[in-house]
C-alpha cells in the first residue's frame, strides 16, 4: 500500500466515523440540553475539516518534482499543517468564549439521559480512531496525521469529561458543564500549539534528527573506500531529508574509482535509510591514508 493510498483509506475511515459522531453528539446537545455535549460535538466536526485538510496535504507532498519545484512538494504537508493549526486555534477560542458565557450565566437545565449514552458511544468511537489514525500515521511518517491522533486521545479525554459535566449537571451542579467545556478548549488549544510548532520546524530546514545523523555516519565510514568524512550535513523538507557528505579517498585512485565509492555510498544510504530524499557525495583527495577525520554536523 503506497503512502498516498494508506492516507485515503485514513481519511475516508476519519471522516465517517466523526461525521457520525459530530451530527450525533450536536443535535444531543441541542436536544438534550447539554452545553458540553455540544462543544464535544463541536470538536468532532472541527475533526471533519482537520483530516480532510491532512489529506489534501499529504497527497499535495506526494506529488512527483517538477521545474516550479525541483527539490519536491513535501513541504505543502506542513505548510497544511500551519493551516490546521490556525484553524484548531480558532476553534479552541469559540469553545472557551462559549462556555466562559454560560459560566457567568448559568441555567439550570437538567441534561437528559441521551447525553449519557451519546458521550458513552463517543469515547469508544475515539479510542478506536486514535488507535487506527496513530498505527497509519507512524506507517506514513506524517507529524500531520499524528497530531490527529494525538487530537482524537485528547478528544477521548474530553469527551471522558463531558461525561463526568453532564452526570453532574443531572446531580445539579450546573457549573461543571461549563468548566468541562474549558478543559475541551485547552486539549484543542494544545493540539494546535504542537501541530504548529512541529510544522513550522519541517519548514526551517533543521538538521536531521541526531540518531539518523549517526547511522548515515556509520554507513558512510563502513564502505571500504572511505578513508574519512570531511563533512556531514542534514536539512529536513518537510517529512524528508537530504543529505550533503564530503568524504576522502585514497589519493592515488582513479576517477573512476573513487565516483565508484561516491555511487556506493549513495545507494546504501537512500537504501537503509527511507525517509532520506537525496544524498549528495562530494568526494576529497585524502592526505593520509588509514585515518579517520572528525565529522562536522551542521
Amino acid at each position: 500500500m503506497t503512502r498516498l493510498e494508506r492516507a485515503r483509506n485514513l481519511t475516508f475511515t476519519s471522516i465517517a466515523v466523526n461525521s457520525f459522531l459530530s451530527v450525533t453528539k450536536i443535535l444531543t446537545g441541542i436536544f438534550a440540553h447539554s452545553s458540553v455535549v455540544l462543544a464535544d460535538g463541536i470538536d468532532s466536526l472541527s475533526d471533519l475539516f482537520t483530516t480532510s485538510l491532512a489529506y489534501i496535504g499529504v497527497k499535495m507532498s506526494e506529488k512527483e518534482a517538477d521545474a516550479g519545484h525541483p527539490y519536491g512538494h513535501e513541504n505543502f504537508e506542513a505548510i497544511w499543517g500551519k493551516v490546521l493549526a490556525m484553524l484548531l486555534f480558532v476553534l479552541s477560542v469559540s469553545v472557551f468564549y462559549r462556555a466562559a458565557q454560560e459560566l457567568m450565566a448559568p441555567e439550570v437545565i437538567t441534561p437528559g439521559i441521551y447525553a449519557i449514552v451519546v458521550t458513552i458511544l463517543s469515547i469508544i468511537g475515539k479510542i478506536f480512531l486514535s488507535r487506527y489514525t496513530l498505527y497509519h500515521a507512524k506507517k506514513m511518517r506524517s507529524s500531520v496525521y499524528e497530531a490527529d491522533a494525538k487530537n482524537y486521545m485528547n478528544d477521548v479525554l474530553a469527551s471522558i469529561g463531558a461525561l463526568v459535566g453532564v452526570i453532574s449537571a443531572r446531580a445539579g451542579f450546573i457549573y461543571l458543564q461549563p468548566l468541562f467545556s474549558m478543559l475541551i478548549a485547552f486539549f484543542i488549544f494544545k493540539i494546535a500549539f504542537e501541530l504548529y510548532r512541529d510544522s513550522a520546524h519541517d519548514l526551517s530546514g533543521a538538521a536531521a534528527d541526531p540518531k539518523v545523523i549517526e547511522e548515515i555516519r556509520r554507513i558512510i565510514l563502513q564502505d571500504p573506500g572511505v578513508v574519512q568524512i570531511d563533512q556531514l550535513r542534514t536539512r529536513r523538507h518537510g517529512k524528508r531529508i537530504f543529505v550533503d557528505a564530503d568524504i576522502a579517498v585514497e589519493r592515488t585512485l582513479s576517477l573512476l574509482d573513487a565516483h565508484e565509492i561516491a555511487d556506493r555510498v549513495h545507494d546504501k544510504i537512500e537504501e537503509d535509510i527511507p525517509e532520506i530524499k537525496h544524498v549528495m557525495i562530494h568526494v576529497n583527495p585524502s592526505a593520509k591514508k588509514g585515518t579517520i577525520g572528525p565529522v562536522g554536523e551542521a
